[in-house]
């Protein structure tokens, strides 16, 4: 019979670490362009705009996906509940 597996340890996850560094990495770029782009509304040429709302939605995106890794990974690891509440739904400004 094999050897049950370790028991674990509550918020002692490297994974989860790394996963929550990411989240506040993406969020932290989110709003980086989102305060960019609340500056430039009025005086920004339309192509300026077009691309910081390329960049909003990448950075969104990727907001998106650090945050389901994240909460993937809790859930199939069970290492704890993130102390981060998920973001709020993307907004206009």
């Amino acid at each position: 019979m094999g050897s049950a597996p370790a028991p674990h340890t509550p918020g002692i996850c490297e994974d989860k670490a790394q996963l929550e560094r990411s989240y506040k990495e993406a969020e932290a770029a989110f709003d980086t362009v989102r305060t960019a782009i609340r500056q430039k509304v009025g005086s920004s040429s339309k192509n300026e705009y077009v691309i910081l709302a390329r960049a909003e939605d990448l950075a969104w995106y990727r907001l998106q996906r650090a945050m389901r890794e994240l909460a993937t990974h809790i859930r199939e690891h069970g290492c704890g509940i993130s102390q981060e509440a998920p973001p709020p739904p993307k907004p206009i400004w």
